[in-house]
């Protein structure tokens, strides 16, 4: 597989009301790094809709998560009534000048997943 140069992808203003996600939460007013148990493992997941569900996880090395078997898992999850498409992306190290293994100034790394057609 042939790796692919840099895409920039703009995006709607997110929606982070949990009942116009929708997402299945009570503990804040948004679902922002909150933790889901996904396949056992915890995961901080923010819960998002940007004309559809979307689940961003924070990670420290997006290359290190197997995208497709937690996008498959987290967008199907139980808390996502409607089901959700699902991103990693490389969490960013306060004071560190750096995201993840990023070089510092450089875009943040992603990585997503989409659930096939039905």
């Amino acid at each position: 597989m042939k790796k692919s140069s840099t895409i920039t992808v703009s995006f709607a203003e997110p929606v982070t009301a949990p009942v116009l996600v929708p997402v299945k939460h009570n503990a804040t007013p948004a679902c922002i790094n909150d933790t889901f148990m996904v396949n056992g493992t915890p995961y901080g997941v923010t819960a998002m809709s940007l004309g559809s569900p979307h689940a961003a996880v924070l990670v420290d090395d997006v290359d290190s998560v197997d995208v497709p078997a937690l996008g498959s898992a987290l967008g199907s999850h139980v808390l996502f009534p409607k089901g959700a498409r699902c991103s990693t992306t490389v969490r960013s190290r306060p004071g560190s000048g750096s995201a993840g293994k990023a070089k510092r100034n450089s875009p943040p790394r992603a990585r997503a997943w989409r659930a096939p057609p039905r």
